[in-house]
């Protein structure tokens, strides 16, 4: 049977391992929008370095502009990747929950952490437990990788 700090341990590589995957999720996306504005590539590291990577752009802003592109100047990537962007939402909400909760350290935690169910405590008027089966994770690390993919298509 894993340790406590086995678990833990466990739970932390999940969970880091998935934020980094939204973070270059994020960096394709820069990328793409990038490209699209500079032919010239030390240009394109200009605005992802002075804009892009920084926080004076939020996620929500860049899937705006990356939107209007794509209805502008790629209209069949609606069609082929019609949930794309529902998809990246859902990413971004789940890293969140990843990124900014507690994971839970109970002795029900720890329970569920032996079943590689992993739960994130929730503080906001009341407390509550979310749950990840590694069913779940590896849905939302699919759809990450298939958002990925399709925002490369557009820059190849």
């Amino acid at each position: 049977m894993k340790s406590h700090e086995e678990l833990v341990g466990q739970a932390g590589y999940m969970r880091g391992a998935f934020i980094n995957d939204t973070i270059f999720l994020e960096r394709v996306i820069d990328e793409f929008i990038c490209r699209h504005f500079c032919e010239k590539e030390e240009r394109k590291i200009e605005l992802i370095e002075s804009l892009m990577a920084t926080k004076r752009i939020s996620f929500d802003s860049k899937m705006a502009i990356a939107r209007f592109i794509i209805d502008s100047h790629y209209t069949w990537f609606k069609d082929k990747y019609p949930s794309c962007f529902k998809d990246v939402t859902s990413i971004i909400e789940h890293r969140n929950i990843f990124a900014h909760y507690l994971l839970d350290t109970s002795d029900q935690g720890f329970e569920n952490l032996r079943s590689n169910v992993i739960g994130f405590i929730k503080f906001d008027r009341k407390t509550e437990v979310i749950l990840y089966t590694s069913e779940q994770i590896m849905e939302l690390d699919k759809k990450l990788r298939e958002s990925v993919d399709a925002f490369q298509t557009l820059m190849t």
